[in-house]
């Protein structure tokens, strides 16, 4: 409660002035203020497909991947050649953790008009999704096929420029919308489906698309999804997912973003939260509150990916 100026000898008769009276209380709002989370997109980009396969802590799936069949021509009396396809499975494997553990007091538990152990585990939830979402999106450019990425990509064509290390993208109005053509195109050369793919990009280089021609194809109508997941439209068959999770790095004194293209047969996450339980600690009159989550990620197809090394031109902005 504000604290209203006093003139001449008026007595102070809040909770907090000098005088005796304090027959003015100090007031606390039952509600706390809205803390807002950044979005997430690691379970709008991977197949979950392997998910009920593992289930605790070390557990680990072989996906069998299937291989290419070779085809040759033929002609009238030929002794045909027969080959056993071959190729290496994958492996998922549950080997990343995430836990927290909070404490409440009784007393304070008590004297709160709020359910602190309630506002404690929301606000642990959205941690942990956040964490998991800034590790995946940190490991997924060390995996993306060479043939995806560079100055040279395409597995067809070599022509592509993506931007590399020493050389990134400067993106401005007139070549935003053209790297993330040069992204599916780079997809399209490795013959990767054209249904599902999807382009994780950084909030300035989405206010840049928005400043584009195609400014109106980003309105989704999804009034949920944009909130939650970032998804802000689609481009030439592009879902386009802004988030803040990249993780940037300095690249001759410009701050570079890795921007990741791919479809979601691409990655494959599973996540178990294996436990979360409210506890009494022996030693003290003290409830807490715990959880442990359990999860792993795997680029099952490396072809399925591709890279973009891209810097602002800041007057773009």
């Amino acid at each position: 409660m504000a604290h209203m100026p006093i003139s001449g000898s008026y007595p102070d008769l809040s909770a907090n002035g000098a005088g005796t009276s304090k027959y003015i209380p100090t007031l606390f709002s039952q509600k706390a203020t809205v803390k807002h989370y950044d979005m997430t997109v690691c379970g709008e980009i991977t197949s979950n497909d392997w998910e009920g396969e593992v289930t605790k802590m070390g557990d680990k799936v072989v996906i069998r991947r299937t291989p290419d069949v070779t085809v040759g021509d033929y002609q009238k009396n030929l002794d045909v050649t027969y080959e056993t396809p071959e190729e290496n499975a994958t492996e998922l494997e549950l080997n990343k953790g995430k836990y927290y553990a909070v404490v409440l007091d009784d007393v304070d538990r008590i004297q709160s008009d709020m359910g602190l152990l309630d506002m404690y585990a929301d606000d642990a939830a959205e941690q942990v999704v956040l964490k998991q979402d800034l590790e995946f999106l940190a490991a997924l450019p060390a995996t993306v096929h060479a043939d995806n990425q560079g100055t040279n990509a395409g597995a067809k064509s070599g022509t592509i420029d993506l931007g590399a290390v020493g050389a990134p993208l400067v993106i401005d109005t007139e070549n935003a919308i053209k790297v993330l053509m040069r992204l599916n195109q780079a997809l399209t050369e490795q013959g990767v489906s054209r249904v599902g793919r999807w382009v994780v990009l950084p909030a300035w280089y989405c206010s840049i698309l928005k400043n584009t021609d195609v400014k109106s194809a980003l309105v989704t109508g999804d009034s949920e999804g944009v909130i939650r997941n970032g998804r802000l439209g689609t481009i030439d068959g592009l879902t386009i997912y802004e988030s803040n999770q990249l993780t940037d790095y300095t690249d001759a004194s410009l701050n570079v973003t890795p921007i990741i293209a791919g479809h979601k047969d691409g990655v494959t996450w599973a996540n178990q939260f294996i436990n979360a339980e409210v506890i009494r600690l022996q030693t003290k009159f003290a409830s807490a509150i715990r959880g442990l989550a359990v999860y792993g990620f795997k680029t099952v197809e490396p072809k399925y990916l591709a890279l973009g090394r891209v810097t602002p031109d800041l007057s773009a902005l």
